[in-house]
């Protein structure tokens, strides 16, 4: 063998585990599977998850979005029930101050009353005192629940369980809708609920194939009402702001959504 033949033949030896690595390097990853692999995805020869859980790429990042609106939800109902308390202390206090106000114009009458010998002015404003002095701590009065409400949690028990991932999300669905919507009925915003279930769990909702209140065509557009401002308040609204709700409130946006909000309670 001379020295040509050595070379080529040795050479030829020599390309085999370059090819061998070409075919080892296999298929390469498509967009889709390529933005899920950066997002912690695996193919399937790969996974090492519980048997079953595997999901495609598409899959996946799927499943991360609906994980991630989930996520919002909750953030968006724990904001809104701060929200709430924070508006319900402040009207607790706003009635409060009232009442306080009230009885103490009720004894300097009184005292007017003993002084010119008025027995019948000082009983009456005696009675007004009483009555107000039952409640202490009156609270704003609440409207009964909604008779579709009440309804509609007699079929779904599971919204008053809070380990139930489901429950959160309805309540942020149906205060975010109503927030959106304040002149909607319950009953429409509890079908925009079933609506929006029907999407997120096909298979457990009943009331799945329900039309979305949303995209009624009759519904008309409403805007929200205008939010209360300063040169709105009466003039008694007026003079309790400067009395005191400068002090008990930590600023005029506070003091005017607790007069607001107090208004529609009378």
């Amino acid at each position: 063998m001379n020295e040509d033949e050595f070379i080529g033949e040795h050479a030829q030896g020599d390309a085999e585990p370059a090819a061998a690595i070409e075919q080892e390097e296999g298929p390469k990853l498509t967009a889709t599977e390529q933005t899920a692999y950066d997002q912690g995805w695996r193919p399937e020869e790969d996974f090492e998850g519980k048997e079953g859980n595997w999901k495609t790429a598409k899959e996946y990042i799927n499943h991360g979005e609906f994980i991630g609106q989930i996520n919002d939800l909750k953030r968006q109902v724990n904001a809104q029930k701060t929200d709430f308390d924070e508006r319900l202390d402040n009207t607790n206090k706003l009635n409060e101050a009232r009442r306080k106000s009230e009885i103490s114009d009720l004894k300097k009458a009184q005292r007017e009353a003993v002084e010119m010998g008025d027995t019948d002015a000082y009983d009456k404003s005696q009675d007004k005192i009483d009555n107000l002095e039952k409640q202490p701590e009156a609270a704003p009065a609440t409207p009964g629940k909604d008779p579709a409400i009440a309804a509609w949690e007699a079929k779904n028990a599971w919204i008053d369980d809070p380990t139930d991932e489901k429950a959160s999300i309805a309540q942020g669905i149906f205060s975010n809708y109503s927030n959106k919507n304040p002149n909607c009925t319950a009953q429409q915003a509890l079908d925009h609920v079933d609506a929006r279930l029907g999407k997120l769990y096909p298979t457990n909702n009943p009331r799945r194939d329900q039309p979305d209140a949303n995209e009624t065509p009759t519904r008309k557009s409403r805007q929200k009402g205008r939010e209360l401002s300063m040169n709105d308040l009466t003039q008694d609204e007026q003079s309790e702001w400067n009395k005191y709700g400068s002090m008990m409130f930590k600023d005029q946006k506070s003091f005017l959504k607790a007069v607001a909000d107090t208004r529609k309670k009378s």
